[in-house]
């Protein structure tokens, strides 16, 4: 495998050992806490620390926000406006969105700055990303080896009724989904995840704990905690609330999470 940056060959992981020792400025980041809109004509990548790239147009805006965000970056350190990214002219100019935790290039805290577009170091709060104008290529997940979860085809299905609707969740190596008669719901890998694994645990009145969960999930960073999982706890009710199942999963303070108990198996 090549480094995703310099195409230097880089063994099992897609970042070489210099790149990876510059981008690994955050502890506790997933890779599904990165998202990026795919642009119709993309003019610039940001590769993080995982090896993906996240191609964005020629004005971006990065920050916590995935709604008003080109680039979403689920951190805590990351304001919902965050930064501005534009390249016009072969000329890249970056500024700060006024953010709590500051924008960095090449380790120098910036209000905005401009230069010719080249190779450089994009830090937004803690978390670290390698701009570069020339990599266009393959975009999105990282590769194999730094994926959460395994890729395969085996498919993990689990039925259950919901304020009297019938709902399937389907879960492979590689996506989520939960459908039923309401309609469908498209889940992230991880989110899918979480839910089967609640559901496996619905017949039992106790929570899970945050801790058991880091540990079940296999969260992509070295240091995963309870705020990972309720960062993804939030995501997946968000998306449940839109289809009534807002009160899907429960949660109590210092014990951990469980599937409501009017929520049964089919």
């Amino acid at each position: 495998m090549d480094c995703s940056v310099c195409g230097t060959p880089s063994g099992l992981d897609p970042l070489c050992s210099s790149h990876k020792r510059v981008l690994s400025t955050c502890s506790d980041l997933t890779p599904e806490q990165i998202r990026a809109r795919l642009p119709a004509d993309p003019q610039v990548a940001l590769i993080d620390m995982f090896g993906a790239a996240h191609p964005l147009p020629e004005m971006a805006r990065i920050g916590r926000d995935p709604a008003t965000c080109d680039l979403a970056v689920l951190h805590a350190s990351v304001s919902s406006q965050h930064a501005a990214l534009s390249i016009a002219g072969g000329i890249v100019t970056i500024a700060d969105l006024g953010s709590l935790n500051g924008t960095f290039v090449d380790d120098q805290r910036i209000g905005q700055t401009s230069m010719p577009a080249r190779e450089l170091l994009l830090r937004v709060g803690v978390v670290s990303f390698m701009l570069c104008p020339d990599v266009l290529g393959p975009v999105g997940p990282a590769p194999l080896v730094r994926r959460t979860v395994p890729r395969g085809s085996k498919k993990a299905q689990v039925a259950f009724v919901a304020h009297g609707a019938r709902w399937e969740l389907a879960v492979t190596g590689e996506a989520a989904s939960l459908a039923g008669d309401k309609g469908e719901i498209g889940l992230s890998l991880m989110e899918g995840r979480l839910l089967r694994l609640l559901l496996d645990r619905s017949g039992d009145p106790a929570y899970l704990a945050s801790g058991e969960l880091v540990h079940e999930l296999g969260f992509g960073a070295r240091a995963a905690d309870s705020e990972n999982v309720r960062e993804l706890v939030r995501r997946l009710r968000r998306k449940l609330e839109a289809f009534g199942m807002g009160d899907l999963i429960e949660s109590r303070r210092n014990a951990g999470y469980r599937i409501a108990p009017h929520t049964r198996r089919a």
